[in-house]
């Protein structure tokens, strides 16, 4: 206290001041900090739905070529290129099952039921796809075809809506996500 008393008047303002700086300063550090780690959050959560968007992606690519290769065992004349096929089919189920995997694990509990449902699109679709290639194997090729342009065709659009769905959703949230995102950095400024 008597050190004070010693300063003159300015010398007391001038330390004053420095002191209500150095507070503001730290204040204002620790603001821009807070707020760098919150849009990095709100980053995170635009991520999510951009990974189900790419993981869902990935899963149509996949398909497609599954029915691409469906449509090819029509023309097969021997059970080895029916083999290949399925062999070729099953990598893709493969790839497909892996990416339904990383969208489970990193799904909301609202994203839930939705992705349910386009998983079970998927493995009706898959099961059937399984029978006609059975029953083509087994040279049953009017049965086959029957079944793959009735019941196989419809499951596929079916499939094809449900993932639509999903990948749209996951574009809608992800585009939120990035314009709060853009909003709170600009507010940080």
């Amino acid at each position: 206290m008597k050190i004070f008393k010693k300063l003159t008047i300015s010398m007391r303002l001038i330390l004053g001041f420095g002191v209500v700086l150095i507070l503001t300063s730290i204040l204002g550090i620790i603001g821009i900090r807070e707020m760098k780690l919150l849009t990095d959050l709100t980053a995170k959560m635009y991520k999510h739905p951009m990974q189900i968007n790419k993981e869902a992606k990935s899963i149509k690519t996949n398909v497609f070529a599954m029915q691409s290769y469906m449509n090819k065992v029509a023309l097969a004349n021997y059970n080895a290129e029916i083999n290949a096929i399925k062999i070729t089919i099953s990598e893709y189920e493969k790839e497909i099952y892996k990416s339904f995997e990383i969208i489970n694990n990193i799904s909301f509990e609202k994203d839930e039921n939705q992705i349910k449902k386009v998983f079970e699109s998927f493995e009706k679709w898959t099961y059937l796809n399984n029978k006609v290639l059975n029953l083509f194997q087994k040279r049953e090729k009017i049965e086959a075809s029957n079944l793959f342009q009735n019941e196989t065709s419809t499951e596929a659009k079916k499939f094809r809506l449900a993932i639509s769905f999903l990948i749209k959703t996951s574009d809608t949230e992800a585009d939120s996500y990035l314009k709060k995102a853009k909003k709170q950095e600009e507010n940080i400024y």
